[in-house]
């Protein structure tokens, strides 16, 4: 297990090597120049030249490049171009409202996804499977800032239940905190729990009609029992390898949301720094969502041994 763990951890460190590597070459091959924008049109050559310099584009590339992956060690994210304030403290502050909203979305999504898709499996051409396949086609076509809309101007401007826009303090108590975050939730869950539902209803659709639930039922085993306890677990890998791979499109898929409902999450200062051209600010946003996702996907991969036990953490299969 050691030893499976050592290569996963070194391989996702290479992978963050490589992902830094062209995120900051990337960044720097947006058109702009942060130091034209700060000054203004009116700005002198000379002056463009000093600002420049005191940002350390006069330096070689690499060496730029150490500089910030070095600091980046370090927890440090660098000087924003814009604001002339850290990186780092500004992103935490900012990744908390966008944690909220994708992990409460991801948990709804499975909530609501794993039954659905038990049930469409189990009645397969029914009526009620035909209304849950509407349900995933509408949540897999609708797009999240389409849906954002309609839930603004129903729950928002027709019923008045809810905020259209904002973000609360949980100084204000729970629900002053979190009414602000329903709409974003439902938003961003819909399609999760879409895609989800059709994995779900895809695998165990599967799996029933294999041998060993067929003796499972002739042992007698209630059908919640075959179904819930034997057929379910062996749907848990694939529905944790979607969860791990979609979790950071999720995180980076909030940006218009939260632009759409005024939250001032980590979306929308990836907008706000690609506007101002401030390369600091963007490249350690980046770099922390992209660490977050590879950490995400390093830990499904090392839980896949606890939901199957018959996966060996040699990533092969007992028998194979």
């Amino acid at each position: 297990m050691a030893k499976y763990m050592g290569k996963r951890l070194l391989s996702s460190l290479l992978t963050l090597l490589l992902v830094s590597i062209i995120i900051f070459s990337l960044v720097h091959l947006i058109p702009g120049d942060p130091a034209a924008i700060i000054l203004g049109p009116d700005a002198t050559v000379q002056s463009l030249e000093k600002v420049r310099a005191q940002m350390g584009f006069d330096k070689p590339i690499v060496k730029q490049y150490m500089d910030w992956i070095t600091g980046a060690l370090r927890g440090d994210l660098g000087v924003s171009y814009y604001n002339n304030a850290p990186v780092t403290p500004e992103i935490i502050r900012r990744l908390a409202p966008s944690l909220t909203i994708a992990v409460i979305a991801q948990l709804v999504a499975i909530l609501i996804s794993i039954p659905l898709g038990v049930v469409s499996a189990k009645n397969k051409g029914c009526k009620s499977d035909y209304a849950i396949s509407v349900f995933t086609l509408l949540g897999v076509s609708v797009p999240n800032f389409l849906l954002s809309l309609f839930l603004v101007l129903i729950l928002g401007v027709g019923l008045k239940v809810l905020p259209v826009s904002g973000y609360g303090s949980l100084s204000n108590g729970l629900w002053g905190y979190f009414k602000y975050l329903v709409m974003p939730i439902i938003a961003l869950s819909l399609a999760q729990a879409g895609l989800l539902t059709r994995m779900t209803k895809s695998t165990m659709s599967d799996i029933i009609n294999t041998d060993f639930m067929k003796a499972a039922k002739a042992k007698g085993l209630s059908e919640r029992n075959r179904l819930y306890k034997h057929a379910l677990r062996n749907t848990l890998s694939p529905i944790l390898t979607i969860v791990g791979q979609t979790f950071g499109s999720l995180i980076a898929g909030t940006a218009i949301i939260e632009i759409i409902f005024n939250i001032p999450g980590i979306g929308q200062l990836i907008v706000t720094s690609i506007t101002k051209r401030d390369y600091a600010q963007l490249q350690g946003i980046i770099l922390t969502v992209s660490v977050i996702y590879i950490s995400i996907n390093l830990i499904v991969d090392l839980l896949y041994g606890v939901v199957d036990p018959r996966i060996k953490l040699t990533g092969k299969k007992e028998g194979s």
